[in-house]
């Protein structure tokens, strides 16, 4: 890694150190303006912070200045809007997204910046009360009857605590009774505070008391921000909130009057900020604005505004120079720009000097670990100075780029190679799916723009609005255009207009054909389930309106194309900006001819071809009983909470804490709950959940102590995720299959893992293992993702863990799940039009469907009629399943895989082989994934006594026998060097030590070469024996286990067992079961004949009559010749594994016929399993680390 390979802040939240004297001239002054703000209340002008060049670390010092404003500003960071027309409504969007931030240093989901700024507003006012004598102390809740004092001084200086603490649900019922409320805005108007953006004052503070009151209820909160956010309510949700009519948006207000309710609605934010703290905006890449002198005169507009209007704030602008003097401020009214204090020297960036880029460097190369020694090499170069010798000073990252290549060509002895835009892009889009990047509108503004301008023949028109202004911009080409909008409220009025006018619209001669309106994936479906306009807008779906849910696979992309474009803006990435965007639309081409396709668009939201999880589970168990009853009310609020410490813990990664200290983050999000519960007199509901959160929390304090784990935070992935995909039949009709996974969670031992939370005693019901599958089969549907198992978590309330292998998830799919969607589209055919799928899905990877049909093509043209019937993805295999004409001899099928091969281009030969009921073709998998002996080990059967782990095989099934049953005593394994065979040995040794300890099981571990089981030599079940290396040894332990073999046979024979097995079942267990593995027998073999004589008479022996015993043998070897397997051996080891072999000759030696020699190593295995059993092929399990606890 080069330390100094980071050279950019992505936004102001980062914590990047700063280098001692540089810049902190233009700190300093900022501060000094922002102590004046609290002084004052008003500043009389936006400060304007002006870079020579980009690189100079503007974003850095506003991030140094949102540490030093911790605690004592509401921190707010602007990027630039892309509709002119709605800058206000975009400004207010990045303002809200901002207050949703913690505001303490170490991040609590619950203090977030609104949350302070709404308990400050409500608590200055009630505090107002007690000092004009409107509030006695009789009034007061118990806890404060006798403290109104101390109840005074919280409500001044931290009044979000009354709504955090145990008496928040009292504290809670007192401010929200008439008596106290509606006392007020009395003091609003004491204070001389207008609120403009509302009729009733009542309605904002009503909203911020939601807000306070209902933290753990994301919906109810989504409401609250919706209102701020000046969007359109139902009348339910209005009727929920308490708010007057009159204060409640339109749904059918233009864009001119929403965009100037947002204004308002920031303008109250400012003007509340009186009883909290001044809000510091701070907008940063401004260099966007120069690209359009309407941008920029709209820009200056905002500015002016805000410094005219808004109260208790301070605006900070950062730019570069040459586009700020050049193409911004010339575009700015002069009386804007008199608004703006943009000369002052004390607010202009400096580059660094020598002294200060060493500091920097040493800062760099310490963070990384670099050591002491290497480092002063490093900095002692001629390097260093030559790079000043032009300048004194020169900007920081212009440094770093400096550092980094010098790094490289002195340390790691290369030459670097240019940075391209590609990579650029990988870069952005690898982070972004670290966790997708807001729906920002912006964003999509833009790439509307910039997909239009992709196509040929065809120009956006922006902004096109459309005769009812539902519209942000349309596409003219070909004779017809399509229009595009965002609608992120969820009003039924308002979507039965936009319907109707999409209608209109297409009727007009010069009207848009199609309208089409994005939505993010967190947004409620449309139309609601009890609309009444649901039919209108159904329709309007079969014409020209559709609805287009942009989920994060398809988002991320996107979003990154315009981060990517966004930067070589801002200059942090040194291309010219028309080869950024030719990039961009080249990549955004794809997407926009989708968009314009012929196709009739349907309806987002049809009976017909929508299924959520839980329509999915019951269509499956519709002849069975229904399950018993749980919980449903008390279930909801854990999952809620859990869901909330969850994505507290994914917002601060970083944040390391004491289990102690997750606990009580925990308790804190579920104390509110608890004592509502009661105080309502529901003790045993609130006992039930506080016990039930504990087990969560142990049960995490198990998980993370069981592997390396920086902070819980790594033990998620997400939380009550969104999940979604489409299962097609023939002719293209389709089931879309919607749900919310409760939690993905990677364990540092067992791997990724999907956990559903059940607030209920472990149930036997077959509907938890169907949700289970189907959650699992929709996120496997992602070809990027890691395999994934399934954990059910019973809080009854201890818990009560069932966890579910991968191959058993999709066992149960295929068997179970499957035939009813299969079913299901089928009468959907039947019983109406066919349904499109949906761009980029289906029931497989389009490169498999492809597949198919070329191997279908392949045996027509050699008079084979098969039709395919599917493929199953396994772990280096792809599996074609095809279907055959009755009667059919399929030999001549079989005898076709060198033409196939040569038809493919495939490196090797492909199998083609008979499974029950069909013709199966095994071709290499392009994108391999291992099986985890974790996973393996959770998904064998129950049961075995001593188990013997195989793998999974290619159909998905876990592969095991037991040992000590009469028909699988003992194992015979070969595998030249690469095939996987010490992976295998290595795997069925950790099975036994994790499912026996080391009281009921001893070890003989035979090693010539040191090299399968050296980490394993100190084991407990090896008695103190250790590896037997050397051939003496090695046939004394073999001779002294066939001499202890006879003295368990007589003590089996006085006692009256037939077998070790029996009589350890009968309670006598001092007697262990004995596993001998002799890894590399062939070395010994081969040599002189008095030790093959001795080795192959303890084998015999121990062969014949060592499982009544309890004595096993598992021999393995890389040479499967002739002299090694001989017919004693072949014969009385009856479980033969081959992994891949060098010829047919060994394969037939192990197996009694050719395959093995072109499996695909690194664990493909055939195996034959027991005396009569069929061929197998199966993935063996990885096993890496350490050995498994017991």
């Amino acid at each position: 890694m080069n330390p100094f390979s980071a050279q950019r802040i992505r936004d102001p939240w980062e914590d990047e150190p700063a280098v001692a004297d540089l810049n902190d001239r233009p700190l300093e002054a900022l501060l000094s303006f922002f102590e004046q703000l609290e002084r004052q209340g008003r500043l009389e002008h936006a400060l304007v912070v002006l870079s020579p060049e980009p690189g100079y670390g503007k974003t850095h010092l506003l991030g140094r200045l949102f540490r030093k404003l911790q605690g004592r500003a509401t921190r707010i960071y602007l990027q630039p809007f892309e509709a002119v027309d709605r800058c206000w409504e975009r400004i207010l969007g990045q303002i809200l997204r901002e207050l949703d931030r913690s505001d303490a240093p170490a991040p609590d989901p619950g203090r977030t910046q609104l949350a302070q700024l709404a308990a400050l507003a409500i608590g200055h006012l009630t505090a107002d009360l007690f000092d004009r004598g409107l509030v006695s102390e009789a009034e007061l809740p118990c806890r404060w009857r006798n403290g109104s004092d101390e109840l005074r001084r919280l409500l001044r200086a931290d009044p979000l605590s009354l709504w955090e603490g145990p008496d928040a649900a009292s504290w809670i019922e007192w401010i929200r009774r008439p008596t106290t409320f509606t006392c007020l805005d009395q003091c609003l108007w004491s204070r001389r505070i207008e609120l403009g953006s509302v009729c009733n004052p009542h309605s904002w503070l009503k909203v911020l008391l939601g807000y306070l009151a209902h933290r753990l209820d994301p919906d109810r909160r989504r409401l609250c921000l919706d209102w701020m956010r000046a969007t359109s309510l139902d009348p339910e949700e209005a009727a929920f909130l308490g708010l007057p009519r009159a204060d409640i948006p339109a749904a059918d207000s233009d864009p001119e009057d929403a965009n100037e309710l947002a204004k308002e609605r920031i303008l109250d934010f400012c003007r509340l900020a009186r009883f909290a703290r001044p809000f510091l905006f701070c907008f940063d890449q401004t260099e966007a604005f120069a690209q359009d002198s309407r941008w920029a005169a709209r820009f200056g507009y905002v500015v002016a505004t805000l410094v005219d209007r808004a109260p208790n704030q301070m605006l900070v602008v950062t730019a570069n120079l040459e586009p700020w003097e050049k193409r911004i401020l010339p575009a700015i009214e002069e009386a804007y720009r008199d608004r703006m204090r943009y000369k002052d020297p004390a607010l202009h960036l400096s580059g660094l000097n020598e002294s200060q880029a060493r500091l920097l460097a040493e800062s760099r190369l310490r963070r990384a670990g670099v050591e002491p020694e290497k480092a002063k090499g490093f900095l002692s170069g001629a390097w260093l100075p030559d790079f000043f010798r032009s300048a004194k000073t020169r900007g920081v990252r212009r440094f770093l780029m400096q550092a980094e290549e010098q790094w490289e060509r002195r340390v790691n002895r290369s030459r670097p190679e240019p940075t391209s835009l590609r990579q650029c892009y990988e870069e952005i889009l690898t982070r972004m799916r670290q966790g997708p990047p807001p729906f920002a509108p912006d964003t999509l503004q833009w790439l509307l723009r910039e997909a239009g301008r992709s196509l040929p023949g065809w120009e956006p028109e922006e902004p096109y609005l459309g005769r009812k202004k539902h519209l942000l911009l349309r596409w003219l080409g070909n004779g017809w255009s399509v229009g595009f909008g965002r609608e992120a409220s969820s009003n039924w009025k308002r979507w039965e207009a936009i319907a109707r006018e999409a209608v209109e619209e297409a009727k007009r001669p010069r009207g848009c054909r199609r309208s089409i309106f994005l939505r993010s994936w967190d947004d409620p479906p449309i139309p609601g389930p009890r609309w009444k306009a649901a039919e209108a807008i159904r329709e309007a779906c079969g014409g020209p309106l559709r609805i287009l849910v942009l989920d994060p696979e398809t988002w991320i992309p996107l979003a990154a194309l315009y981060e990517l474009h966004a930067k070589v803006l801002e200059g942090d990435l040194e291309f010219p900006r028309e080869e950024a965007l030719a990039f961009a639309r080249e990549r955004l081409r794809p997407w926009a001819e989708q968009l314009v396709r012929e196709t009739p668009a349907q309806p987002t939201d049809t009976r017909e071809s929508r299924l959520t999880v839980g329509e999915l589970v019951k269509l499956c168990l519709q002849n069975d009983s229904p399950p018993p009853a749980e919980p449903v009310e008390l279930g909801t609020v854990f999952h809620r909470i859990v869901a909330a410490f969850a994505g507290e813990l994914l917002r601060t990664p970083h944040s390391r804490r004491t289990p102690e200290e997750y606990g009580k983050a925990l308790q804190d999000l579920a104390e509110p709950e608890i004592a509502a519960r009661r105080a309502r007199g529901a003790t045993g509901e609130a006992e039930r959940l506080a016990a039930a959160l504990r087990a969560f929390h142990e049960n995490l304090e198990r998980i993370a102590a069981s592997g390396p784990v920086s902070s819980w935070a790594d033990l998620f992935e997400g939380s009550e995720l969104p999940v979604a995909g489409v299962f097609a039949g023939e002719g293209g009709r389709a089931v879309r299959i919607e749900g919310r996974v409760d939690a993905l969670r990677r364990h540092p031992t067992e791997g990724r893992q999907l956990v559903d939370y059940k607030l209920s005693e472990p149930s036997d019901a077959p509907q938890d293992l169907l949700q289970l599958a189907i959650y699992a089969e929709l996120l496997r549907r992602d070809p990027t993702a890691s395999p994934v198992s399934g954990v059910l978590e019973y809080y009854g309330p201890s818990l009560t863990a069932r966890t579910v292998s991968e191959g058993e998830l999709r066992a149960i799919f295929s068997r179970q799940i499957r035939p009813v969607l299969e079913e299901r589209i089928l009468r959907q055919s039947a019983s109406g039009p066919e349904s499109p799928l949906e761009p980029g899905t289906g029931s497989e990877d389009p490169r498999i469907r492809e597949t198919a049909r070329k191997l279908e093509e392949f045996f027509a043209s050699h008079g084979f009629p098969l039709r395919s019937a599917g493929a199953v993805r396994s772990h280096q295999l792809l599996r074609f399943r095809f279907r055959f004409p009755q009667g059919m001899r399929i030999e001549r099928v079989l005898s076709l895989a060198p033409t196939l091969r040569v038809h493919l281009g495939l490196d090797c030969e492909p199998s083609i082989l008979g499974i029950p009921g069909f013709i199966a073709v095994d071709l290499p998998n392009p994108e391999p994934f291992w099986l985890p002996w974790e996973e393996a080990y959770r998904g064998m059967p129950a049961g075995l006594t001593l188990p013997l782990l195989v793998g999974e095989a290619v159909e998905g099934q876990i592969l095991a026998r037991d040992l000590a049953d009469a028909n699988y005593p003992h194992v015979l394994v070969a595998g030249t060097s690469g095939s996987g065979k010490s992976m295998l040995l290595i795997s069925i040794l950790a099975t036994l030590c994790r499912a026996l300890s080391p009281e009921h099981l001893e070890l003989l571990l035979i090693d010539p070469k040191i090299l399968t089981f050296g980490p394993w030599k100190e084991i407990p079940q090896l008695r103190g024996r250790g590896l037997l290396t050397e051939p003496e040894e090695a046939l004394a332990a073999l001779e002294e286990s066939v001499e202890e073999m006879g003295r368990r046979y007589r003590i089996l024979a006085r006692e009256g067992f037939d077998s070790l097995s029996r009589r350890i079942a009968a309670g006598k267990t001092e007697i262990p079961y004995r596993v001998i593995f002799f890894d590399e027998f062939a070395d010994w073999l081969l040599g002189d004949r008095q030790t093959r004589r001795r080795f192959e008479r303890s084998i015999e022996r121990l062969a014949q009559k060592g499982r009544a015993a309890g004595i096993h043998l598992i021999l393995a070897t890389q040479r499967p010749e002739r002299r090694v397997v001989t017919g004693l051996i072949h014969a009385n080891l009856p479980v033969h594994l081959c992994l891949r072999v060098s010829s047919a000759i060994d394969s037939r030696m192990v197996l009694g016929e050719s395959g093995a020699e072109k499996l695909l190593g690194k664990g493909d295995l055939l195996g034959n399993l027991g005396p009569g059993g069929a061929l197998l092929r199966a993935q063996a399990p990885f096993r890496a680390g350490p050995l498994p606890a017991a």
